[in-house]
């Protein structure tokens, strides 16, 4: 059987979890009790989603349960019951991740072309003003 823990004034759903063998109920849940974080109570049965139920303290069954948003970029998605970041910030952030790895790139690149410039190799500064121009286009990107 296994025990889960709630908080016995929020319901919160502890992550702890155990499981007991004991065919005698009561010893089992003495056993539950003595293995309980502090301030929870156990709750035996099926596996709970700590994330998305919680136990009513009143009638001790398992509700769902929505927690706070994460933030206000965050929309709840009922299906998976989570948090997930809504499509347009993911996407400016996909975006973002995308332009510092150019960036990265461009500049790497960058030091190839600085190195041939000082020595005096031709068409490195032209090389390295491209490569510039193309950072100073991606920069905007890491400010959305």
């Amino acid at each position: 059987m296994n025990w889960h823990f709630y908080h016995k004034e929020t319901g919160m759903v502890h992550p702890k979890v155990i499981h007991s063998d004991m065919a005698d109920a009561e010893i089992a849940l003495k056993f539950a009790q003595r293995n309980a974080p502090e301030y929870h109570l156990p709750i035996a049965g099926k596996i709970i989603d700590q994330l998305s139920q919680k136990v009513d303290v009143v009638t001790c069954a398992i509700v769902d349960y929505q927690p706070p948003a994460p933030s206000a970029d965050h929309e709840w998605n009922e299906a998976v019951k989570r948090w997930n970041l809504n499509p347009m910030v993911a996407a400016r952030d996909l975006a973002r991740t995308s332009a510092a790895a150019q960036i990265r790139d461009l500049e790497s690149k960058a030091i190839r072309a600085l190195i041939e410039q000082a020595l005096g190799h031709e068409g490195a500064k032209e090389r390295l003003e491209a490569l510039h121009k193309q950072i100073t286009e991606l920069r905007p990107t890491l400010q959305a």
